[in-house]
């Protein structure tokens, strides 16, 4: 019968996303807590959304590469000594390329990137520049004017009651005189947000989720060796509890699991009459119900990625034969809308803060040549699936 239960669980993610909804969490203050939550009571849906990256092959596939395309290639330094100086040594152990494609990194995943400014005595001028985990700031309720004075960090927001890991409040940039100072962008505006913002991606959420899910039910069905499931009777009188332990424990263990598919099962009679009855159960076309469930659920992760082709992004689909026309244009279109204004904002922030040591502002390029190969490539391997 427990076969036939793994059935019920694979007819229940199947209708997952006709009927099944999840919540975003509403951000909003928690009697008790100086912090404002990202979940429920501290960083919940932070870590949500790095389990969704490392568990869906395909959207953590797209955050990676996304982020790849919005750190750029190069980075192009002024003529200018001070300001090489200064990128150069801009923290004892991360480079500005490491440091740009971190906050590439967090802006697609999260929404927002943060940057720790360290001053020096006078607090006039810039000493290092650190990236931040954005997945580990919790934010301060705002003040009587709307703005967010502090900031809050742990390390381990699930054990931020251990001493090790009590967080840490650190002031927002340009609100006082410390030495740290945390600097938080949000680039993009959603309406009703008052603190946090969710991923440009969240309308795909469900769908990250279903995808997820269908991956471990397929799991399910290799551990199963690939079939709806069986049920054997036997005829003879009911044995005792242990017995009928020791049976299941013989069968399980020479039928379960990917090594054992296809394996052969023997079992012993005395007569014909007392042999077992071995009933399949069908499957009732759950393999092209799962195929076609995950066409929509992939179609569905690629569109809230904003990505119209998935070679864009170095996802090829069998058998498919995209123009190079199309392809170029659609590149075109990605890079404009999905990929410079982020590149910008980054870069933007990161010029606004050289400018206040006064140093002169950067700029980041792609080696546009190698991005047209690399796609063309990408298609031409394509095409030969």
């Amino acid at each position: 019968m427990e076969n036939k239960e793994n059935n019920r669980v694979h007819l229940s993610v199947l209708n997952t996303l006709q009927n099944e909804y999840i919540p975003l969490p509403e951000f909003k203050k928690v009697r008790g807590k100086h912090w404002i939550p990202y979940g429920s009571y501290t960083n919940e849906f932070a870590r949500e959304l790095i389990y969704n990256v490392q568990n869906s092959e395909l959207h953590g596939s797209i955050i990676s590469t996304k982020a790849k395309m919005i750190a750029g290639e190069v980075i192009i330094t002024p003529d200018d000594l001070q300001t090489k100086l200064f990128i150069e040594k801009i923290n004892p152990y991360e480079s500005l390329e490491q440091m740009i494609y971190k906050w590439a990194w967090d802006l697609e995943t999260f929404g927002s990137f943060c940057i720790n400014v360290l001053w020096d005595k006078a607090h006039e001028k810039i000493v290092n520049l650190y990236h931040t985990d954005a997945s580990r700031v919790l934010y301060s309720p705002k003040n009587e004017k709307g703005f967010i004075d502090t900031y809050f960090y742990s390390e381990d927001w699930t054990r931020y009651r251990q001493s090790e890991y009590i967080p840490i409040e650190i002031p927002a940039f340009k609100t006082s005189k410390d030495a740290s100072e945390l600097l938080v962008s949000i680039p993009s505006y959603q309406a009703g947000m008052s603190y946090y913002t969710y991923p440009d991606y969240v309308a795909a959420i469900d769908a990250i989720k279903l995808d997820i899910k269908i991956l471990d039910a397929h799991n399910a069905n290799i551990d199963n060796n690939f079939q709806a499931g069986k049920v054997i009777t036997f005829i003879a009188e009911m044995p005792d509890e242990e017995k009928m332990q020791e049976i299941r424990e013989q069968l399980e263990a020479k039928q379960s699991g990917a090594g054992n598919a296809g394996r052969t099962m023997i079992v012993y009679s005395r007569n014909k009459e007392s042999a077992p009855i071995i009933e399949v159960i069908p499957n009732d076309g759950l393999d092209s119900m799962f195929l076609t469930l995950s066409n929509d659920v992939r179609s569905r992760i690629l569109t809230g990625h904003g990505i119209t082709s998935p070679l864009l992004v170095g996802i090829t689909t069998p058998g498919q034969l995209g123009g190079s026309n199309e392809l170029a244009i659609a590149k075109d279109l990605f890079y404009k809308y999905r990929i410079l204004p982020k590149r910008a904002y980054i870069l933007n922030t990161i010029n606004d803060l050289l400018r206040i040591n006064g140093l002169k502002p950067i700029i980041i390029e792609d080696n546009e040549e190698e991005v047209v190969e690399t796609v063309e490539k990408v298609e031409q391997d394509s095409q030969r699936i």
